[in-house]
């Protein structure tokens, strides 16, 4: 049951990754070079970019589990044509620049 359960989670994460069109590159920041990201996300503390929550479940839970488990998906190939992109797995969908204490950049692709 339990690879069952995890290749059901890595068909969501390579759905979610291979989605039409990935959304517009993050907007410059507005208040000086200190502005987080808009993409920035704490994933242990429980928060996420509005872009994030405005993308339906599995969406989300794709880029929760991408966020969780960077040792499995840097594993997994991406076949959508993202390589044109600079993205070397299927990590890369999701998670642009990992970060310190759990924090992640999200990529914007996967929310497509």
């Amino acid at each position: 049951m339990r690879r069952r359960a995890l290749l059901g989670a890595l068909a969501a994460v390579a759905a979610g990754a291979c989605a039409s069109q990935a959304l517009p590159s993050a907007q410059a920041p507005t208040a000086g070079p200190s502005a987080p990201d808009p993409l920035l996300a704490d994933p242990p503390r429980g928060i996420w970019p509005a872009a994030y929550l405005s993308a339906p479940e599995p969406t989300r839970e794709a880029y929760r589990y991408a966020a969780a488990r960077p040792d499995v998906l840097q594993w997994f190939p991406c076949f959508c044509g993202c390589v044109n992109e600079g993205h070397e797995n299927n990590l890369d969908c999701f998670v642009r620049t990992p970060l310190t204490e759990g924090r992640v950049i999200l990529d914007p692709h996967g929310f497509g």
